[in-house]
């Protein structure tokens, strides 16, 4: 498949879901050359016009400027031949975002799979501001080595990234045939492929919606209202940056919205801790929160996370090592990255139940530390974070 013959064979097919414009978390960014890096850009990139709301904006009511720009082969392609196709997909990328990868390889193979239908996928490079004469090269041999075939145009000067008001990356819009945006993901949580496969299976009418609704059974609950998605990507990443006390006021926020979200309530159990002055008040405060959310979702493992550290403080060891057990036995972790040690830890937890009766003290003393890097999310690799998972990697302001 091609865009107006400008891609060459393998063109893409994809997805995306979430909402609009809007960004969130993505990994970290260290660039490679002394160039500035897109989210050093943004910072200092003029104040966002006044049609920076496009994350509140009805899906179907969106548009965002249209670009053109240069391929690897130097041949131009216009925003406007997007147009040809029913749905299509857009993902800004950079080969230093850790998280970029795994967005690339889900989208490439929804690319694969939904080629028959008619579904294009366009890869946005944003690398820097300046690239120096051997960046292309550099960039083949990337997209070569994870085994990535689509279509790539490179966004020289950032000019769209700013205009989009893209504040991390990946971040990946899905469009209807008119260029209207459907949906928008920041970050490459662990549920971007079947979040964004969702989406076009939806608008392209190739499930029931009410199918949709029901395989969604054994997913964790996310806001109908997608700014909020948004929202609380932005919020994490505040999070991990030490920007607690204005993380928890954003939190806050969300949960006056939306009161259901369960991973919202967690997140503020963690954060309560994490406060620097987090005393009596914010611990009971930290407790109801994640009371609060795993009555919303027995299974989420960071409410039940919390509530074992609770209980293990008081003493109810046996309690917290079953907690313990189901959060490390989920695949699901809402808006956080599963663990890769997830073996381990739950290796750890059985350590520590064989210990119960004979060495209590020894018991209480390793559960705690287990549990205490997930009570501290700004530390960052205690954490393994994402996004959000929702949710992940949006630059806070």
């Amino acid at each position: 498949m091609s865009f107006n013959g400008f891609f060459h064979k393998g063109f893409f097919v994809l997805l995306l879901s979430a909402l609009v414009a809007f960004t969130a978390q993505a990994g970290k960014c260290e660039t490679p050359a002394p160039a500035k890096a897109p989210e050093e850009v943004k910072a200092q990139a003029p104040a966002p016009a006044t049609a920076a709301a496009p994350a509140q904006v009805p899906a179907h009511e969106v548009t965002l400027p249209p670009f053109t720009l240069k391929g690897l082969d130097g041949s131009e392609f216009k925003m406007e031949a997007l147009k040809s196709y029913p749905l299509s997909i857009v993902v800004f990328f950079a080969t230093w975002n850790p998280k970029s990868v795994p967005a690339l390889t889900e989208l490439q193979k929804l690319s694969d799979k939904y080629e028959k239908n008619n579904v294009a996928v366009l890869a946005v490079n944003a690398e820097n501001e300046r690239t120096d004469p051997g960046f292309k090269p550099a960039l083949e041999k990337f997209l070569a080595d994870n085994k990535i075939t689509l279509s790539v145009v490179i966004d020289e000067g950032l000019a769209v990234y700013r205009s989009w008001e893209i504040k991390a990356l990946p971040t990946t819009y899905v469009f209807n045939k008119d260029l209207k945006v459907l949906s928008s993901l920041a970050g490459a949580p662990t549920s971007y492929g079947d979040t964004i496969e969702e989406t076009i299976k939806t608008d392209l009418g190739l499930t029931p919606k009410e199918e949709g609704a029901a395989s969604a059974e054994h997913k964790r609950y996310r806001p109908a209202d997608k700014a909020i998605t948004l929202q609380y990507g932005m919020v994490e990443k505040k999070a991990e940056r030490g920007r607690v006390s204005q993380a928890l006021g954003e939190l806050d926020e969300i949960i006056k919205k939306d009161d259901k979200f369960a991973d919202a309530h967690a997140l503020r159990g963690v954060l309560l801790l994490s406060e620097k002055k987090s005393g009596e008040a914010e611990k009971k405060a930290a407790k109801e929160a994640f009371d609060k959310a795993a009555g919303l979702d027995p299974t989420l493992p960071l409410a039940l996370i919390g509530q074992a550290n609770f209980l293990a403080e008081a003493g109810d060891l046996k309690k917290a090592v079953e907690l313990l057990t189901v959060a490390f036995s989920q695949s699901n972790w809402g808006t956080r990255d599963k663990p890769e040690n997830q073996k381990e830890l739950l290796a750890s937890v059985e350590s520590i139940a064989a210990k119960l009766g004979k060495d209590d003290a020894g018991a209480k003393k390793e559960l705690l530390e287990l549990v205490d890097g997930f009570m501290t999310i700004h530390e960052g690799p205690k954490v393994n974070r994402k996004k959000m998972e929702d949710a992940a990697g949006a630059p806070a302001k």
